[in-house]
Parts: structure tokens; sequence; C-alpha cells
């Protein structure tokens, strides 16, 4: 499908099927702004842009919540977001820094199981101490509540799992994260230092992580195994892992393609 079948723009960073069946698709990529996202129900796409309602027409990521709203992170890899936007079905919300959303650059969303949701940002926040990255958002329904897994630094984060125990995985640009509801915990020392762009834990409990310029990284809580495209991979610059129902596992790179394992 393309602009010639009805998409507003040939450019895609998003896609998400909703519970009614609807796949959303998010348009935008790199440093190429969006043209905003589109609902395909099977025959029709119908276009959602800031005309709309939308606060950003470059779609990053989609969820919808258990409450069946839709949730829509702004910008590109390159272009900095202009916040998430709620969709009820009906009309848009916009959440922003000013909400206290702890960056408005969000390049992640996810519900956890007791309905709270997250929000991994790769921007700038202000402290008392000076200027930090952003970290992590938790929005509870009411407010919002930023962490950082550092404890000092600040992290900008990429991506957002959960482990089969519902502790949340957060990939970052200094590494992993697991947080189990009271603190964050650093894993392995020696993965890579690079972006984790997606971070996916496997039906054997093993975590696939893919990376920024270091390919992917299979670690099985004792042992770090890399792939790289010497081992095959399309590429290193590696943004989303899916473990499908036979346990391939596919790998989505930036300028290669898909690779299955």
């Amino acid at each position: 499908f393309t602009i010639e079948d009805g998409l507003p723009h040939d450019s895609i960073q998003a896609l998400f099927e909703d519970r009614a069946g609807n796949l959303w698709i998010g348009t935008g990529a790199w440093n190429t702004p969006g043209a905003g996202v589109v609902r395909y129900d099977g025959r029709v796409f119908t276009t959602f842009t800031t005309q709309d309602g939308l606060v950003d027409n470059s779609i990053r990521a989609i969820l919808e919540d258990r409450d069946g709203n839709l949730w829509f992170a702004t910008g590109t890899f390159r272009l900095p977001g202009r916040g998430v936007s709620r969709y009820d079905g009906h009309s848009f919300r916009t959440f922003t820094s000013a909400d206290g959303l702890s960056s408005n650059k969000v390049e992640a969303i996810h519900q956890d199981r007791t309905g709270h949701l997250w929000f991994a940002t790769a921007g700038w926040r202000p402290t008392d101490a000076g200027w930090r990255k952003s970290g992590i958002s938790r929005y509870d329904g009411t407010a919002f509540t930023v962490f950082d897994p550092t404890g000092s630094s600040g992290t900008m984060t990429a991506s957002i799992g959960e482990d089969q125990q519902g502790r949340l995985l957060f990939g970052t640009d200094t590494g992993l994260y697991r947080y189990d509801g009271h603190q964050f915990t650093p894993l392995a020392d020696s993965l890579p230092q690079a972006m984790m762009c997606s971070v996916l834990e496997d039906e054997q409990g093993h975590l696939w992580m893919g990376t920024w310029f270091g390919g992917i990284v299979r670690y099985d809580g004792v042992r770090i195994q890399k792939f790289t495209p010497r081992e095959g991979l399309a590429s290193a610059q590696v943004w989303c892992v899916l473990e499908d129902r036979e346990g391939y596992i596919w790998a989505g790179t930036f300028d290669g393609g898909v690779s299955r394992y």
C-alpha cells in the first residue's frame, strides 16, 4: 500500500492493530516529517492530522490502553516531538512537558499490568542541578512521575518491554534496566553501550536487544551473545525485534531489510 492506494505518506515508522481489527499507521521517518496517523479498516484509509487535533503529524509509537483509548507518540528519530496525543474515538487530548511529561520526544509507550502507562523519552529536562537526560515517565491517569534509572545523570530511553514476571525492561543509551516496581537494576555491565532501540523477552526467558550500530544482543541471564553483519545480520542498526509463534526471532533494520533467526 502506498500513496497511490490512499496513504498520505510512504514513510512509515509505527504500526498497531486495535481491538476492533483496525490497523493504525504512523507516518514519518528519520528526518522526514510525517503526514499524520492513518486508520485502515480493511477497505478505506482515514487520515488524522493536526487539523483534527493531533499534536503533531509525525507518529513515532502507537498504543491502545485497556480502556480503548489510543495513544500516539510524536516525532521521529531525528526530529523533536511535541508530546503525546490520546484519542478516545471522538477527539484528541494532548499531554506535553507542561503537564509533567519528562520530554516531548517520546520513543515508546507501554501499559503495565496495573494499568499505569510508561513513556520512554529521549530528550532533556530541567532539574535543580541543571539539564539532565529526560529518562522515563509514568502516568497513573492523573499525574506524571519521572524516573531516572541511573539515579543521577538520566538516560535517553528508546524502548520498553516486560518480562514473564511482570517486571519492566527499559532499553536506554546507557544499557538495559529492569524495574521490579521498587527499584531499577542495570543488567549485565558487559552489554554494549549503544542505544537499545528494542527489547524483547522470548518464550525461553532470554532477552533480545536491538541496538543502534551494535546489532542484536541476546542475554540468557549469564551469557551474552552478539549478532552483527559478520554473523549474517542484515544491518548493525536494528529498530525492532519480534518473536513469532514458531519461535523465530525477526529483526527490522534501518538499512538492510529484515533478518530472521
